[in-house]
C-alpha cells in the first residue's frame, strides 16, 4: 500500500478541518502541526506572496518558536531575492530540496537553524497564486516521493480555496462598507430632500469634511472656477474664498484640464495641493468632469507617501463630487433663475424650458406635451381658466429641475445604477426649489414637486399616499 493510500484518512480529516475553518481558532497552528505529523517532519508553514515579499504568516509550533528578531528573513523576504525559487514553484507547482545545506540558493537564516530538507508546493486557484505551503525537516534529511508531493498539493488546494473565500469575503465586506458610506454621505448631502440652507459656506465645508473623512486625508482642497469657489480644509478649520481662487496653486493644476486622477509626492508639485509640503508627503487629485471638461477639482493631502485610495472608493468620491458640484451650481443659480421667471411671459418660460430640454435631447418636447395634456384634462374636468392656466404652466415647468442633475446621469444611455437613480429622483425637488418663491407660480409649486408621486405611496420624493 502506497503512502498516499495509507495517509488518505488523515488527509481527508485534515481537509475537513480546514473547510470547517478550524484555523480560525489558532491561526492555522493546529492544522500545520497535524500536517507536520502526517509527513513525520519537524514543521510546516504557509508563505504568502504579498506586496513584493514572501511572508511567513502561519506556521507550526516549532517554527513559531524561532526568534523573529534573530531570524528576520524567515518571516519576511524580498521576492526578488527568491526569484529562482519562486520561478521553479510557478513552473512545476512544487520544489523539493533534500539537501538544503548544499542548495545553491539557500537562505543563511535557514542554514543557521540547521534546515536539512524542504518540500514546497504552490497555494493556487485558477485565477491566482497566493503563496506556498512548506514542509521542513531540521533533525535529519528527508527523501520526498511523488506521493509526498501529491499529498501536500491536496492540502494546498484546500488551503487555497479557503484563502480565496476569505479574500472574497473581505472584498464583499469592503464593498458593503463603501456602499454604506456612499448612502450615508449621499443622504447627508441631500438631507430632508432639500437643497442646502441659506448658509452655503457651512454646507460646502461640512460636505467636504465628510469626503475628507471618507478618504482619510489630512487636508483637502477644492476648486470650482465656474462658481469662483476655492475651499481649503485641514483638521481644524475651513477657508472659503470666492474671488481669489486664481491665486491658489490648485488653479494652475485645474487649467491643465486633466481628466485623470493624479498623484504627487514631489515636494515642488505638492505645493499645488498644500503650502506645507513638510507635513504633506503625498497628494491625490480627483477631477470632476462634465461634457469632457474639468469643472472642478479636489486635492487630498496625506502625511504618508505610501497612501493609496482603492478604485471603488475613488469611484465613490468621484460620483459624490459630481453630485456635490451639481448642487452647488443649482443652489447658486436658483435665485437668478427665480428672478428671471418672476418677471417673464409665457414665451420666455418656453424659451427657458427649451434650454433645459436642450441639455437632454431625449425628452425634447416632453414638457410641452405634458402641458397640453394637462390643459385638455382640465378642460374636460370643467376647471376655470385660471386653474387650466396653472395646470399648463405646471406641465411646462415640472422638469426644469433637471438642470441640477449631472450630465453623466441625465444623459446616460444605459440603465441607471441604484445610486444614480436616487440622484435622478431629486429633479422634482430642484424644480420645486426654483419656483416656490415666485408669486405667479406659488400655487403650482407643490403640484410640480409631487408629479412623480403614486397613489400607493411608492412614488417620490415624499412617498405621498392616498
Amino acid at each position: 500500500m502506497d503512502l498516499l493510500t495509507q495517509g488518505m484518512k488523515d488527509i481527508l480529516l485534515l481537509s475537513n478541518s480546514i473547510t470547517k475553518r478550524q484555523y480560525k481558532k489558532d491561526g492555522w497552528n493546529s492544522i500545520l502541526n497535524t500536517l507536520s505529523d502526517i509527513f513525520k517532519s519537524d514543521g510546516a508553514f504557509i508563505g504568502l506572496w504579498e506586496q513584493g515579499f514572501i511572508k511567513l504568516k502561519y506556521s507550526s509550533s516549532l517554527i513559531k518558536s524561532f526568534d523573529s528578531k534573530q531570524y528576520t528573513r524567515l518571516k519576511r523576504v524580498d521576492i526578488k531575492d527568491r526569484k529562482i525559487f519562486k520561478d521553479a514553484l510557478i513552473k512545476d507547482g512544487y520544489i523539493k530540496i533534500e539537501d538544503y545545506e548544499h542548495y545553491q540558493y539557500a537562505l543563511d537564516e535557514w542554514k543557521s537553524i540547521g534546515l536539512k530538507s524542504l518540500l514546497a508546493v504552490t497555494i493556487r486557484t485558477r485565477k491566482k497564486i497566493y503563496g506556498s505551503l512548506h514542509i521542513v525537516n531540521i533533525k535529519n534529511k528527508l527523501q520526498f516521493k511523488n506521493e509526498h508531493i501529491q499529498i501536500l498539493k491536496i492540502i494546498a488546494d484546500t488551503i487555497a480555496s479557503e484563502i480565496e473565500k476569505e479574500t472574497l469575503g473581505r472584498q464583499l465586506k469592503n464593498e458593503r462598507d463603501i456602499n454604506a458610506q456612499y448612502v450615508k454621505l449621499f443622504n447627508s448631502i441631500a438631507l430632508d430632500n432639500k437643497l442646502p440652507d441659506n448658509n452655503l459656506n457651512r454646507w460646502v465645508s461640512n460636505t467636504l469634511y465628510k469626503i475628507k473623512e471618507l478618504i482619510e486625508a489630512n487636508t483637502v482642497k477644492f476648486i470650482m472656477p465656474s462658481e469662483d469657489m476655492y475651499v481649503s480644509l485641514n483638521a481644524d478649520f475651513a477657508t472659503i474664498l470666492y474671488d481669489e481662487f486664481k491665486k491658489s496653486s490648485l488653479y494652475d493644476l485645474w487649467k491643465q484640464n486633466s481628466a485623470d486622477v493624479l498623484e504627487y509626492s514631489d515636494e515642488v508639485l505638492l505645493r499645488g495641493c498644500d503650502r506645507s509640503p513638510k507635513i504633506i508627503r503625498k497628494a491625490i487629485v480627483i477631477p470632476v468632469i462634465s461634457n469632457n471638461e474639468t469643472i472642478a477639482m479636489l486635492c487630498a493631502g496625506f502625511d504618508k507617501k505610501d497612501k493609496t485610495i482603492d478604485k471603488q472608493r475613488l469611484l465613490l468620491v468621484a460620483t459624490i463630487l459630481k453630485y456635490f458640484t451639481s448642487l452647488i451650481y443649482t443652489y447658486k443659480n436658483i435665485s437668478r433663475i427665480s428672478f428671471r421667471l418672476s418677471n417673464t411671459e409665457t414665451g420666455l418660460i418656453k424659451a427657458f424650458v427649451s434650454s433645459v430640454e436642450a441639455k437632454d435631447p431625449y425628452t425634447k418636447g416632453h414638457s410641452e406635451h405634458v402641458a397640453i395634456y394637462a390643459k385638455n384634462i382640465g378642460s374636460v374636468l370643467c376647471m376655470d381658466d385660471n386653474e387650466i392656466e396653472a395646470l399648463y404652466n405646471a406641465g411646462l415647468l415640472h422638469d426644469i429641475g433637471k438642470i441640477g442633475i449631472p450630465d453623466n446621469i441625465l444623459l446616460k444611455p444605459g440603465r441607471l445604477t441604484e445610486h444614480e437613480y436616487e440622484i435622478m429622483k431629486l429633479h422634482p425637488i430642484f424644480s420645486y426649489e426654483i419656483i416656490k418663491n415666485i408669486p405667479k407660480f406659488e400655487k403650482i409649486a407643490n403640484c410640480i414637486r409631487h408629479h412623480h408621486e403614486k397613489l400607493n405611496g411608492e412614488g417620490y420624493p415624499d412617498k405621498l399616499k392616498e
